[in-house]
């Protein structure tokens, strides 16, 4: 459960790491959208996460038509995964991606 100041105001869940890679989902109650929490959760929670877990990238799974998740995803330096979208066949779905670029650096080469 994602709080301000006490208040609930939404949910996030990392799913499942796979090797270096983890899943992001949240949702942010719709009377508290379009206040830059969505932008705070991933912000906050990808920092945490590259800094203290030796990840190589977060994957965000969000639908096309939700365009406040879009643009957070976005201004958190996210980019669509046109690739990783066209070779599982998502139905509908867009995948956002962000590589930790020190994680990067340090396994170039590496498979």
């Amino acid at each position: 459960m994602v709080e301000d100041l006490g208040t609930p105001i939404g949910y996030l869940y990392i799913s499942s790491r796979i090797r270096d890679e983890v899943f992001l989902e949240y949702a942010v109650l719709k009377e508290y959208r379009g206040k830059g929490y969505g932008s705070t959760i991933i912000r906050e929670t990808s920092d945490y996460l590259f800094e203290n877990h030796n990840i190589r990238s977060i994957r965000l799974d969000i639908d096309p038509s939700n365009k406040n998740s879009i643009n957070a995803a976005e201004a958190c330096g996210y980019t669509v995964d046109e690739e990783e979208f066209a070779s599982r066949n998502y139905t509908g779905r867009m995948q956002f991606v962000k590589d930790n670029e020190y994680y990067m650096s340090m396994h170039k080469g590496r498979k």
